[in-house]
């Protein structure tokens, strides 16, 4: 057994995010960090869901 109390979900990490790049990254615009291709792969996993998985019913996203 672990001498250490369970962790608990409120519990913060032991070290957190600071820095410049932490400050640079809260402060960012909206879409500075926003993936262009994260719809599109959005809609082709909802569409293989909506399927059972036929990649062939879902020849629009898999070109």
């Amino acid at each position: 057994m672990s001498s250490k109390p369970p962790a608990k979900a409120e519990d913060k990490p032991d070290t957190e995010w600071t820095g410049p790049a932490a400050t640079r990254f809260e402060n960012k615009a909206y879409s500075e960090y926003f993936d262009p291709c994260q719809e599109a792969a959005d809609k082709s996993i909802r569409c293989l869901k909506r399927n059972g998985g036929e990649r062939a019913m879902c020849t629009d996203f898999f070109q």
